[in-house]
């Protein structure tokens, strides 16, 4: 399931399941050493043209982890138009890596490309250093356990606000789509 299910376009939503998977892991790419970060988000800053609303990863983390939605995230979920369960599937979608895979797929000129193209979509607040922030965010997400989820890789996204451009997400999620379809 793409990390922003809600607003993706109906083509998007009808990728086969292989598509789907792949989609996650770039998409996570997108999305975003294997130390724990200094500092981690504590919250997402979802951005679609004007509106511009953050949500604290605590929030994020207790529906991922026990599918109960907080006050604050109540909205949010309501707007969506997902049932909750299906957010916290979403959150919690699994994609297996090795991170020495990772490592090498990120650490290279096409690798660069990718996050490049991802940091217009998942970026820092200051738009500094975010091909770094993500590929931190991965590596680490997968270290532990060859795994990458969607809550993993907020979590551990290296500053305290991880920023998301809905429409350049979307544009992202497509392109590689497409990528994956040829």
């Amino acid at each position: 399931m793409p990390i922003f299910p809600l607003l993706l376009s109906p083509s998007a939503r009808l990728l086969s399941a292989r598509c789907r998977r792949v989609t996650s892991l770039l998409g996570v790419s997108l999305a975003l050493g294997l130390a724990a970060p200094a500092s981690a988000a504590e919250s997402v800053v979802l951005k679609y043209r004007a509106f511009e609303r953050a949500v604290s990863v605590e929030d994020l983390t207790l529906l991922a982890e026990s599918g109960e939605v907080s006050d604050e995230l109540r909205p949010y979920i309501r707007m969506s138009g997902y049932p909750a369960d299906d957010m916290q599937a979403m959150l919690t979608h699994e994609v297996s890596v090795s991170p020495s895979l990772l490592s090498g797929a990120l650490n290279n000129a096409a690798g660069d490309a990718v996050l490049d193209r991802a940091s217009k979509a998942i970026h820092t607040k200051s738009r500094r250093g975010d091909r770094q922030a993500l590929r931190g965010a991965l590596l680490v997400s997968a270290s532990d356990d060859d795994l990458i989820t969607p809550i993993e890789l907020i979590q551990n996204y290296p500053t305290q606000e991880m920023y998301v451009d809905i429409i350049e997400f979307n544009r992202a999620y497509s392109d590689i789509s497409e990528l994956i379809e040829l």
